[in-house]
C-alpha cells in the first residue's frame, strides 16, 4: 500500500513498480488522486501486479473489497479465507 500512484504522468510505470516486481508484489493499493486527477488512475493487472486506486472520491466514498495475503478486508474487519 502506497499513498502516491506508482505511475508517471504518461501512465507508464515508475520506479516503484520496478521495485514491486523485484520483490514479487502481486497487489498494489494506492490513492492520492482527486478530482481531475482521476483521469490518471490505472487499475487492473499490469505486469502481473493487480492495481487498485482507492482515493475516497474516486471510489465515491464507498469501501472497496480487497483480498490481501489470504485475508479478506471489508468494512474494517478481517476474515481468513
Amino acid at each position: 500500500m502506497i499513498h502516491y500512484p506508482p505511475f508517471k504522468l504518461d501512465s507508464t510505470p515508475n520506479t516503484f513498480v520496478e521495485i514491486m516486481l523485484k520483490y514479487n508484489v502481486d497487489i498494489c493499493i494506492y490513492g492520492h488522486l482527486h478530482g481531475e486527477g482521476h483521469k490518471f488512475a490505472k487499475e487492473g493487472n499490469i505486469s502481473g501486479i493487480q492495481f487498485y486506486c482507492t482515493s475516497c472520491d474516486y471510489i465515491d466514498f464507498k469501501p472497496k473489497k480487497n483480498i490481501i495475503g489470504g485475508i479478506k478486508y471489508e468494512n474494517n474487519s478481517r476474515k481468513k479465507l
